[in-house]
């Protein structure tokens, strides 16, 4: 029973357009905004790291391709794309990992 209150794995919520950061985001998906000149999502996936998780999944939607620039630090982090990111909320991508949300911080 113990080993399931265990986080394994992290999933990380990125699929959207970021307007809130209109014009940064008009080049470059919020989570890869540089910010202090480290990449929002470096602080976050450093973060994770850092506690021990290693299974970590990025949800991508919006300039989707943008974030294969993460695998060059972080080679084992894994991708799902939302198809549904430009006409649903961010409940779409939970929707698209359902079946890895046991045992797994949401971020």
């Amino acid at each position: 029973m113990q080993d399931k209150m265990i986080v394994k794995k992290a999933i990380i919520i990125a699929a959207g357009f970021g307007s809130r950061l209109v014009p940064i985001t008009l080049e470059r998906p919020k989570p890869l905004v540089v910010v202090n000149g480290i990449r929002i999502t470096d602080t976050l996936l450093d973060a994770l790291l850092n506690k021990g998780i290693e299974e970590i999944y990025i949800i991508r939607g919006y300039k989707k391709e943008m974030f294969d620039v993460l695998l060059d630090k972080y080679p084992n982090i894994k991708f799902i794309d939302n198809p549904y990111y430009e006409t649903c909320n961010n409940i779409s991508s939970v929707y698209v990992a359902r079946d890895l949300l046991e045992n797994s911080y949401i971020c």
